[in-house]
């Protein structure tokens, strides 16, 4: 079996990996979430207070993948479990908004559907105004499933992608199902090489993320194979490794990573300065009163802040264009800070060297 993403020969296999999750949520196999990325907002914090303990208990992600600014948007989850994310996102993107979770396994998605009702007059008063539907089926083909094309707004994701066999479907998949403008905001893990067949053969490794991990400049090839060319590192940690796992990775080291990627056609391939600034004039769920775009870049409210092209063209044509404005394109000024433009692997161990 081909394993497209992961440069390698053989894969365990998808079925593999769902009964591995069928017998953690059926309590028979232990799993650690030894890793955590990305930070929740203090609204985030608060609605995630009020999840329930059956849904917490069985929550297999390994960072926080919630975008901010979600108002009125319609979110899929892809590989949602039992719909820590998805209910997160419902009381988010509120009563004009949907949020779709799809999952393999029907044992996680019996546990998820089980709170809709509950959700929605929590949330909205009316425990018959839902604003979430749960989906079985396979992440790299959502068409099957009914998902269709330009039709979400958002596609986020928590350490789910990387135990796929087809990791470029997958994305080729975000691609189709996303309207133009739309977002990819995803939680995984990477390591910092690609790993020999043996180590990707091994269940354990496999069922804590790591065996079918990507190398992250593979990751990153990838993701712009499949036409998302601006690749945005949102936040980034080191997982912790026993003696044990790393010996059996030759010595890898993990990184549990928050990405996004917006569906826009012809932005540039490197940052670059037309002299353009953006200025944030607020949301209601973010913290400080500053929207962070990624790791580098944050926008205090109602100051202007200086921005590449590839941003300004970002803000001026997805969901955030009503959060902000945007100066006009002036002539080029070559690359917009040259220094600060390294390799996404090199940033990604930066960014973890300062944890």
């Amino acid at each position: 079996m081909s394993c497209s993403g992961c440069k390698q020969s053989t894969c365990i296999s998808t079925d593999q990996v769902g009964e591995y999750y069928r017998q953690v949520v059926q309590g028979n196999t232990r799993l650690s979430n030894a890793c955590s990325s990305g930070v929740l907002t203090t609204r985030q914090q608060k609605i995630l207070s009020l999840i329930h303990p059956t849904i917490i208990e069985r929550y297999y992600g390994c960072a926080s993948p919630i975008p901010t600014a979600i108002e009125g948007c319609t979110v899929l989850d892809l590989g949602c479990g039992t719909g820590r994310d998805v209910y997160l996102c419902s009381a988010l993107v509120g009563n004009k908004g949907k949020v779709i979770g799809v999952d393999l396994l029907p044992e996680m998605l019996e546990i998820a559907s089980k709170y809709k009702s509950y959700y929605a007059e929590k949330f909205f008063g009316d425990s018959s105004q839902s604003n979430v539907e749960f989906l079985q089926g396979h992440i790299e083909n959502l068409k099957e499933i009914g998902i269709a094309d330009g039709s979400i707004d958002i596609v986020i994701s928590n350490c789910v992608v990387n135990l796929s066999d087809d990791k470029e479907k997958i994305f080729k998949e975000v691609s189709r199902v996303l309207k133009p403008g739309g977002e990819l905001y995803f939680a995984d893990k990477y390591i910092d090489r690609r790993l020999h067949n043996e180590a990707r053969q091994d269940m354990e490794l496999v069922g804590h993320c790591l065996g079918k991990a990507m190398y992250v400049q593979d990751f990153v090839s990838l993701m712009k194979n499949v036409g998302f060319s601006d690749i945005r590192l949102v936040s980034s940690s080191s997982v912790t490794l026993s003696a044990e796992t790393k010996a059996k990775m030759n010595g890898a080291s993990a990184y549990s990573c928050v990405f996004r990627a917006f569906r826009l056609d012809h932005l540039d391939e490197c940052l670059e300065d037309y002299q353009e600034t953006a200025v944030f004039h607020g949301a209601s769920d973010v913290d400080n009163h500053i929207y962070r775009f990624d790791c580098h870049l944050q926008f205090p409210e109602n100051v202007p802040v200086s921005i590449d092209g590839n941003t300004a063209e970002i803000i001026r044509h997805s969901r955030l264009s009503r959060y902000f404005d945007v100066t006009d394109r002036k002539p080029h000024q070559g690359l917009f800070q040259p220094e600060k433009q390294v390799p996404m692997g090199l940033l990604v161990k930066s960014q973890c060297a300062k944890k």
